[in-house]
């Protein structure tokens, strides 16, 4: 094992010994990093596991179980299986979101497409045309 480095002399360096510090920190992060990922994967499991017995014992104490408790119960697992679902998602290699990016005029022609009405200066925006007017046009 290493020598044990307080938090002060590791501020310290960082700005007495900047370059010395950038050096070790890329050698040195990697590796803790794929430690933190071991620790949490191995927490991970452990917690999975404890979760499925909590989860068998809740199946089988669902109709026992008092009205006050159901709804925290109900939402307690409802985020434990987003939680699930987006992690697999991940392991998987599939995206955890899928962000889509429209301009607004673009979402408001679609609804006025669809038959949704608008009021008349809006409807009038979405058909109009903008002409780029350079400083030469303004004189």
């Amino acid at each position: 094992m290493g020598m044990s480095v307080g938090s002060s002399t590791l501020h310290r360096w960082k700005s007495k010994h900047r370059e010395k510090y950038e050096s070790i920190r890329r050698e040195v992060l990697p590796r803790i990093r794929e430690e933190a990922a071991e620790d949490h994967t191995a927490l991970s499991a452990a917690n999975r596991e404890a979760e499925a017995a909590v989860l068998a014992r809740l199946i089988q104490e669902v109709p026992d179980l008092p009205a006050r408790d159901l709804s925290t119960t109900g939402r307690n697992l409802a985020v434990a299986a987003g939680i699930h679902f987006d992690k697999a998602q991940v392991a998987a290699g599939m995206p955890s979101a899928i962000v889509e990016k429209r301009d607004a005029t673009e979402i408001l022609r679609q609804l006025k497409a669809r038959g949704v009405g608008f009021m008349p200066h809006v409807e009038a925006a979405l058909d109009a045309t903008a002409e780029e007017i350079s400083d030469e046009d303004k004189d």
